[in-house]
């Protein structure tokens, strides 16, 4: 049966996805709902309609009335196939990895750069990723911010510099065993803004864990999240104790990947879990 893939919200290793059906004559189309692409917080309520004669493959998005016979290609939510997977898998984690293993493919080296760069970039900076540099996955965001906000990689790389010193004066919470850099005095912005990654790859490349705070949509609830350079135990402790403390809702994380965040229900900082 001919596969026909759906692909959710827009992002770099979305874009590697897109190219890579293209290229193979593989036929796609976009999650949408109420006739707009879908976009990260909506992805995965889309109201598209799929032809039934094609073996659906859904990638990062979901819709009501999926059955057992959908293709599940993802790693973000519990029970897809690389949601767990740490570093060292990063590459059968990943969803174009797991795009490259259902249609049979063999990766190229910039296939792997995206994979380490989007299932668990601290830990590509970290070296964990098998024959993946730094500077690779580093020089991928800057690009890929470019890309993404519109924003010159000069501008990038003067943002991201004045996140680094931001970063390194910031007041510190204590989330477990490990001194967190807070910077949620620093509103910043809405989806994949030039400051939200440029604050998440200054975090990284300072060697930080840092908290931020943002929103998926203009009008959508302000979350906090948490990146850089935490370990399994300070997610846990981050979701299992300090973000309902914090008053956060719908809290989600990976412990084995590094991250995790909530929506704001209300303001209340404190500054130990």
């Amino acid at each position: 049966m001919e596969k026909q893939f759906l692909l959710g919200a827009d992002d770099p290793e979305m874009k590697a996805i897109k190219e890579i059906l293209g290229a193979h004559r593989m036929p796609f189309s976009y999650a949408s709902v109420k006739g707009l692409r879908a976009n990260p917080g909506n992805s995965y309520r889309a109201d598209t309609v799929i032809p039934s004669a094609r073996q659906l493959v859904v990638v990062e998005c979901a819709f009501e009335g999926m059955d057992d016979s959908t293709i599940i290609i993802d790693h973000h939510r519990p029970g897809d196939p690389g949601f767990a997977l740490g570093p060292d898998k990063f590459w059968e984690a990943s969803s174009i990895g797991q795009l490259h293993s259902l249609l049979r493919l063999e990766p190229d080296h910039d296939a792997l750069v995206m994979a380490a760069f989007d299932h668990c970039f601290a830990a590509a900076i970290r070296g964990e990723c098998h024959g993946i540099k730094a500077e690779e996955v580093i020089h991928l965001r800057v690009i890929e911010v470019s890309n993404q906000t519109g924003a010159s990689r000069a501008a990038v790389w003067d943002t991201v510099t004045g996140f680094r010193a931001l970063l390194s004066r910031a007041p510190e919470v204590t989330i477990g065993d490990q001194a967190v850099k807070d910077l949620r005095h620093e509103y910043l912005g809405e989806g994949y803004s030039l400051q939200y990654l440029s604050a998440q790859l200054a975090a990284a490349m300072n060697g930080y864990v840092a908290l931020l705070r943002h929103r998926d949509l203009t009008r959508g609830a302000e979350k906090n999240t948490i990146t850089g350079h935490a370990t399994a135990a300070t997610i846990e402790m981050f979701m299992k104790v300090w973000a309902p403390s914090e008053g956060l809702t719908r809290i989600f994380g990976v412990p084995d990947r590094g991250y995790a965040g909530g929506f704001v229900a209300r303001r209340r900082f404190s500054r130990t879990a």
